[in-house]
Protein backbone atom coordinates (compact mmCIF):
# COMPACT_ATOMS: atom_id res chain seq x y z
CA UNK A 1 0.00 0.00 0.00
CA UNK A 2 1.66 3.40 -0.65
CA UNK A 3 0.09 5.13 2.08
CA UNK A 4 2.41 2.42 4.11
CA UNK A 5 5.02 2.46 2.08
CA UNK A 6 5.10 6.69 2.94
CA UNK A 7 4.95 6.37 6.04
CA UNK A 8 7.72 3.82 6.65
CA UNK A 9 10.29 6.16 4.68
CA UNK A 10 9.70 8.85 6.74
CA UNK A 11 9.84 6.81 10.21
CA UNK A 12 12.83 4.75 9.44
CA UNK A 13 15.62 7.60 9.58
CA UNK A 14 13.48 8.23 12.84
CA UNK A 15 13.88 5.30 14.27
CA UNK A 16 17.71 4.86 13.29
CA UNK A 17 18.59 8.22 14.69
CA UNK A 18 16.71 7.37 18.22
CA UNK A 19 18.80 4.07 17.95
CA UNK A 20 21.69 6.01 17.45
CA UNK A 21 20.71 8.44 20.66
CA UNK A 22 19.88 5.03 23.01
CA UNK A 23 23.11 3.43 22.28
CA UNK A 24 25.06 6.33 22.97
CA UNK A 25 23.03 6.84 26.08
CA UNK A 26 24.42 5.42 29.58
CA UNK A 27 22.06 5.45 32.96
CA UNK A 28 22.52 7.96 35.21
CA UNK A 29 23.27 6.31 38.80
CA UNK A 30 21.03 8.86 41.16
CA UNK A 31 22.67 9.03 44.49
CA UNK A 32 19.47 9.79 46.30
CA UNK A 33 15.68 8.83 46.62
CA UNK A 34 12.89 10.71 47.99
CA UNK A 35 9.77 9.61 49.32
CA UNK A 36 6.31 11.11 48.81
CA UNK A 37 5.24 13.21 51.76
CA UNK A 38 8.69 13.59 53.45
CA UNK A 39 11.11 17.02 53.35
CA UNK A 40 13.88 17.01 50.85
CA UNK A 41 17.62 17.88 52.53
CA UNK A 42 18.91 20.40 49.85
CA UNK A 43 22.24 18.73 49.72
CA UNK A 44 20.79 15.86 48.61
CA UNK A 45 18.60 17.83 46.08
CA UNK A 46 22.07 19.26 44.79
CA UNK A 47 23.89 16.06 44.87
CA UNK A 48 20.97 14.46 41.83
CA UNK A 49 21.21 17.63 40.11
CA UNK A 50 25.12 17.01 39.84
CA UNK A 51 24.53 13.68 38.89
CA UNK A 52 21.91 14.17 36.31
CA UNK A 53 23.93 17.44 34.66
CA UNK A 54 27.76 15.06 34.85
CA UNK A 55 25.56 12.28 32.89
CA UNK A 56 24.22 14.89 29.73
CA UNK A 57 27.54 15.99 29.59
CA UNK A 58 29.25 12.59 29.32
CA UNK A 59 26.37 12.18 26.82
CA UNK A 60 26.95 15.25 24.68
CA UNK A 61 30.99 14.35 24.57
CA UNK A 62 29.97 11.08 22.96
CA UNK A 63 27.62 12.74 20.40
CA UNK A 64 29.96 14.97 19.50
CA UNK A 65 32.86 12.62 19.03
CA UNK A 66 30.53 10.63 16.68
CA UNK A 67 29.58 13.13 14.54
CA UNK A 68 32.99 14.46 14.47
CA UNK A 69 34.28 11.05 13.58
CA UNK A 70 31.08 10.51 11.12
CA UNK A 71 31.59 13.43 8.85
CA UNK A 72 35.62 14.41 8.85
CA UNK A 73 37.68 13.89 5.72
CA UNK A 74 39.81 10.42 5.86
CA UNK A 75 42.82 10.35 3.69
CA UNK A 76 45.37 7.41 4.07
CA UNK A 77 48.52 9.64 3.35
CA UNK A 78 51.73 8.80 2.37
CA UNK A 79 53.66 10.72 6.05
CA UNK A 80 57.09 10.11 7.51
CA UNK A 81 57.73 6.73 5.61
CA UNK A 82 54.28 5.07 6.21
CA UNK A 83 50.72 5.55 5.34
CA UNK A 84 48.94 6.83 8.08
CA UNK A 85 45.21 8.58 8.32
CA UNK A 86 45.03 12.81 8.17
CA UNK A 87 44.24 13.80 11.63
CA UNK A 88 42.35 17.05 11.89
CA UNK A 89 42.59 19.56 15.08
CA UNK A 90 40.04 22.18 16.11
CA UNK A 91 40.02 25.39 15.70
CA UNK A 92 38.69 26.81 18.88
CA UNK A 93 38.23 30.10 17.79
CA UNK A 94 35.80 29.27 15.29
CA UNK A 95 34.44 25.51 14.91
CA UNK A 96 33.26 25.42 11.40
CA UNK A 97 36.96 25.54 10.23
CA UNK A 98 39.45 22.02 11.84
CA UNK A 99 43.15 22.00 11.24
CA UNK A 100 45.44 19.06 9.33
CA UNK A 101 48.91 19.64 10.99
CA UNK A 102 51.45 18.46 8.60
CA UNK A 103 53.63 17.91 11.53
CA UNK A 104 56.83 20.04 10.25
CA UNK A 105 56.14 22.94 12.63
CA UNK A 106 55.43 25.19 9.82
CA UNK A 107 51.86 26.04 9.49
CA UNK A 108 52.32 27.26 5.85
CA UNK A 109 52.14 24.31 4.78
CA UNK A 110 49.12 22.93 6.80
CA UNK A 111 45.48 22.17 5.74
CA UNK A 112 42.57 23.46 6.70
CA UNK A 113 38.87 21.71 6.30
CA UNK A 114 35.77 23.70 6.22
CA UNK A 115 33.12 21.95 7.85
CA UNK A 116 30.27 23.98 6.40
CA UNK A 117 30.92 23.11 2.99
CA UNK A 118 33.10 19.85 2.98
CA UNK A 119 36.31 21.40 1.32
CA UNK A 120 39.76 21.38 2.19
CA UNK A 121 41.90 24.85 1.71
CA UNK A 122 45.50 25.38 1.58
CA UNK A 123 46.10 26.83 5.05
CA UNK A 124 48.62 29.41 3.54
CA UNK A 125 48.09 30.17 -0.33
CA UNK A 126 50.64 30.62 -2.42
CA UNK A 127 52.33 34.50 -2.21
CA UNK A 128 53.56 34.22 -5.59
CA UNK A 129 51.94 36.33 -8.17
CA UNK A 130 50.69 34.57 -11.26
CA UNK A 131 48.34 34.56 -14.08
CA UNK A 132 45.30 31.90 -14.45
CA UNK A 133 46.69 29.75 -16.41
CA UNK A 134 49.35 29.21 -14.47
CA UNK A 135 47.38 29.08 -11.45
CA UNK A 136 45.31 26.10 -13.10
CA UNK A 137 48.74 24.35 -13.16
CA UNK A 138 49.48 25.38 -9.73
CA UNK A 139 46.57 23.29 -7.89
CA UNK A 140 46.54 20.03 -10.44
CA UNK A 141 50.20 19.24 -9.81
CA UNK A 142 50.05 20.20 -6.22
CA UNK A 143 50.69 17.11 -4.11
CA UNK A 144 50.25 16.54 -0.44
CA UNK A 145 50.90 13.81 1.69
CA UNK A 146 51.96 11.52 -1.39
CA UNK A 147 47.74 12.67 -2.70
CA UNK A 148 46.53 14.63 -5.61
CA UNK A 149 43.34 15.82 -6.14
CA UNK A 150 43.55 19.66 -5.63
CA UNK A 151 42.48 21.98 -8.01
CA UNK A 152 41.84 25.55 -9.05
CA UNK A 153 38.15 26.68 -6.88
CA UNK A 154 35.15 27.71 -8.59
CA UNK A 155 33.71 31.26 -7.92
CA UNK A 156 31.11 29.92 -6.04
CA UNK A 157 33.35 28.04 -3.78
CA UNK A 158 35.50 30.99 -3.50
CA UNK A 159 32.83 32.93 -2.32
CA UNK A 160 31.43 31.07 0.78
CA UNK A 161 34.59 32.25 2.74
CA UNK A 162 33.27 35.87 2.21
CA UNK A 163 32.33 37.29 5.33
CA UNK A 164 31.47 40.80 4.23
CA UNK A 165 30.66 41.64 7.81
CA UNK A 166 34.33 41.78 8.74
CA UNK A 167 37.32 44.43 8.14
CA UNK A 168 39.90 43.45 5.26
CA UNK A 169 40.50 40.17 4.86
CA UNK A 170 36.70 40.05 4.90
CA UNK A 171 36.96 36.22 5.75
CA UNK A 172 34.86 34.66 8.67
CA UNK A 173 36.02 35.69 12.27
CA UNK A 174 38.39 33.41 13.78
CA UNK A 175 39.65 31.71 10.80
CA UNK A 176 42.61 29.20 10.80
CA UNK A 177 44.14 30.73 7.53
CA UNK A 178 47.31 32.53 6.59
CA UNK A 179 47.07 34.98 3.83
CA UNK A 180 49.05 38.01 4.98
CA UNK A 181 48.43 41.17 2.70
CA UNK A 182 47.07 38.93 -0.09
CA UNK A 183 44.10 39.76 -1.31
CA UNK A 184 42.96 39.02 -4.99
CA UNK A 185 42.68 35.21 -5.67
CA UNK A 186 41.75 33.08 -9.00
CA UNK A 187 38.99 31.17 -9.74
CA UNK A 188 38.34 28.44 -12.41
CA UNK A 189 35.14 30.25 -13.30
CA UNK A 190 35.58 32.10 -17.03
CA UNK A 191 33.59 35.36 -17.15
CA UNK A 192 31.44 34.79 -19.96
CA UNK A 193 29.68 38.45 -19.34
CA UNK A 194 32.62 40.12 -21.26
CA UNK A 195 32.86 41.40 -24.91
CA UNK A 196 36.21 39.16 -25.38
CA UNK A 197 34.49 35.77 -24.30
CA UNK A 198 36.80 33.75 -22.61
CA UNK A 199 39.63 36.52 -21.74
CA UNK A 200 38.56 36.83 -18.28
CA UNK A 201 37.81 34.64 -15.36
CA UNK A 202 36.28 35.83 -11.81
CA UNK A 203 38.02 35.50 -8.58
CA UNK A 204 37.58 37.13 -5.17
CA UNK A 205 38.61 40.60 -3.54
CA UNK A 206 39.90 40.82 0.18
CA UNK A 207 40.84 43.89 0.67
CA UNK A 208 39.52 47.34 1.72
CA UNK A 209 38.70 48.00 -2.42
CA UNK A 210 35.86 46.38 -4.41
CA UNK A 211 35.55 43.58 -1.23
CA UNK A 212 33.65 40.87 -2.56
CA UNK A 213 33.65 39.09 -6.23
CA UNK A 214 35.20 40.57 -9.01
CA UNK A 215 36.73 39.46 -12.11
CA UNK A 216 40.26 40.22 -14.27
CA UNK A 217 41.77 39.50 -17.51
CA UNK A 218 43.18 35.99 -16.92
CA UNK A 219 46.68 37.00 -18.18
CA UNK A 220 47.03 39.36 -15.24
CA UNK A 221 48.91 38.37 -12.26
CA UNK A 222 46.70 37.28 -8.80
CA UNK A 223 46.88 34.66 -6.60
CA UNK A 224 46.08 31.27 -6.29
CA UNK A 225 44.01 29.20 -3.71
CA UNK A 226 43.94 25.76 -4.19
CA UNK A 227 40.83 23.56 -3.09
CA UNK A 228 40.20 19.51 -2.62
CA UNK A 229 37.00 17.64 -2.52
CA UNK A 230 33.83 19.11 -4.45
CA UNK A 231 33.03 18.89 -8.20
CA UNK A 232 34.13 21.86 -9.57
CA UNK A 233 34.82 21.90 -13.37
CA UNK A 234 36.35 22.25 -16.19
CA UNK A 235 38.42 25.06 -16.64
CA UNK A 236 37.99 26.72 -19.86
Amino acid sequence: MKGIGAVNRVLMPITMSCLACYALASEVDVPNQFTAGTPAIAAEVNENFDAVAMGINDHDRRMAALESAVDQPRWPMFVSGGNQSIVWIDNDPNPRFRIHDSGTQDPMDDLVWDRETGLVWERAPTSAFIDWYAADSRCYKLQYGGRYGFRLPTVEELATLLDLSQPPPTLPEGHPFLIGSHTLYWSSSTNATVEESGQHAWGIRLDGFQVGVSSGRKTTPWHVWCVRGGSGHDVR
